[in-house]
């Protein structure tokens, strides 16, 4: 697909430098104590597709920077998704301290170590468009 760049605060296709406008969608989150299934986590993906809502990114709220969702990431790529990744997570060392009253205790370290551990395993998929806290 086509490369997305960053102009002021404006996405362009590289291609064309046409205006590039992000359709998100909420990717479902499966319960807590559930494992990463990548044909389930396929699946879905299809199931969106095939409902044929004018989207072209996925947010995900949850995934582990251990596992390996190439699966995931490579077929979402043919359907023309780009994907959102979550830097930081609802349990251990990626945890945002909500309750801090200064950004340095909100933002530990480790939040931030937890942060590029993911961008480190997520950056090499040209569909992956954003990170978010």
């Amino acid at each position: 697909k086509d490369t997305i760049t960053v102009q002021n605060k404006q996405l362009y296709k590289q291609s064309t430098n046409a205006k590039f406008y992000l359709k998100g969608i909420a990717f479902p989150d499966p319960p807590p104590s559930t494992p990463y299934n990548a044909q389930g986590w396929i699946d879905m993906l299809h199931q969106l597709h095939n409902l044929q809502t004018p989207y072209n990114a996925v947010r995900i709220y949850r995934m582990d920077p251990k596992t390996d969702y190439s699966e995931f990431f490579n077929e979402a790529a043919k359907l023309g998704v780009y994907v959102m990744v979550p830097l930081t997570s609802a349990q251990g060392k990626g945890v945002i301290n909500r309750d801090a009253a200064s950004p340095k205790k909100c933002y530990t370290r480790s939040l931030f170590r937890y942060g590029k551990s993911c961008i480190r395993n997520y950056i090499h998929y040209p569909n992956v468009i954003a990170g978010l806290i």
